[in-house]
């Protein structure tokens, strides 16, 4: 979005939080060190996903995410969701209630939310943003976290199932 002209787009607008922008997230060392970390796990945990269950880069929708690494006990680090973590959905058959990434508006509308709906609208999914920044997301969880959905079990043992 920077070499589009949108280096002054703001990311958390509509919260009480210090807006940040495109820019000045692009200049971030640190941030862009920690998510190339994270990257590289994310790509560890992929490449199992693929050999163990039979899976191709076709069937893997790569949501957009920026992370931060935060020291936790005796000194490891754990990544953190920067903005509310929209892979941590709530799906309801093809009915999806996404945490609101509040990203960068341009021309009106969240690019991050246009990035998420080009990816999952022409499945046949219907995307819902739900606010959950304060309510989930600052407590490290998001709308799949504070959702207790009652499911019809399966008919078979999916457990004893080889793919």
């Amino acid at each position: 979005q920077l070499e589009k002209g949108h280096g002054e787009a703001a990311l958390f607008e509509g919260v009480k939080r210090k807006n940040q922008k495109i820019k000045d997230l692009l200049k971030d060392k640190k941030l862009k060190e920690h998510n190339s970390y994270v990257e590289s796990c994310i790509d560890w945990n992929r490449e199992v996903l693929k050999r163990e269950l039979g899976l191709t880069e076709r069937d893997i929708i790569d949501i957009p995410q920026l992370f931060k690494l935060q020291e936790e006990v005796k000194g490891t680090l754990k990544a953190k969701a920067y903005f509310p973590n929209m892979v941590n959905m709530l799906v309801l058959g093809r009915h999806l209630g996404i945490p609101k990434p509040f990203g960068p508006v341009i021309n009106g509308r969240c690019c991050l939310e246009e990035k998420v709906r080009a990816l999952l609208e022409p499945l046949g999914l219907h995307c819902t943003f739900i606010d959950d920044f304060y309510a989930y997301h600052v407590r490290h969880g998001e709308v799949h976290c504070g959702t207790n959905v009652r499911r019809q079990p399966f008919s078979f043992k999916w457990w004893h199932m080889v793919p």
